[in-house]
């Protein structure tokens, strides 16, 4: 979990080098990304805009079952789909 501007993009960069990891930075932008294109902005989470958070990491992390996945979160990605913290880690 990050903020922006707090280094995670080099950090994931170096982790990315190593065979072994698939880093996949910012899984949740390109959802948001998405809502926006579709509604022309991107507001809070309501029907229009909702996805699944967990249901897109799992779709992501299967794609690389070879190596260990990692990827970043930031803390808004969660808080439009009112997904909270506890829940996301349980």
């Amino acid at each position: 979990f990050h903020f922006g501007r707090s280094g995670s993009s080099v950090l994931a960069d170096m982790l990315n080098q190593h065979q072994a990891i698939h880093w996949d930075n910012e899984i949740y932008e390109y959802q948001t990304k998405l809502i926006e294109k579709k509604l022309g902005y991107f507001k809070y989470c309501d029907e229009q805009c909702r996805y699944d958070p967990i249901k897109v990491l799992t779709d992501r992390n299967k794609l690389h079952p070879d190596t260990h996945y990692g990827f970043e979160v930031k803390f808004n990605h969660l808080e439009h789909c009112d997904v909270e913290i506890a829940d996301y880690l349980a």
